[in-house]
């Protein structure tokens, strides 16, 4: 992901971000799992959105649409 996109997410400016990055005070690993777990979320709260706007607001279980989101990707 790009600088700019993470320093975004973290509420840090680029040149911020990255000074940390290199001092190591930020762990880049951890850093690209855990906006890759948000955007996850994300999309699953998109997804259920969808759902929900195509089923009439039926409720949507998100463990649910996460499996056969997961599903459909295989």
């Amino acid at each position: 992901m790009k600088l700019e996109h993470l320093s975004l997410i973290m509420g840090l400016t680029k040149s911020e971000l990255k000074k940390r990055l290199e001092l190591g005070q930020i762990d880049p690993q951890l850093l690209n799992q855990q906006v890759s777990e948000y955007s996850n979320d994300l999309k699953l709260d998109a997804l259920c959105d969808a759902w929900n706007f195509r089923y009439e607001f039926e409720q949507i279980d998100k463990y649910e649409a996460q499996q056969k989101m997961t599903d459909s990707e295989v």
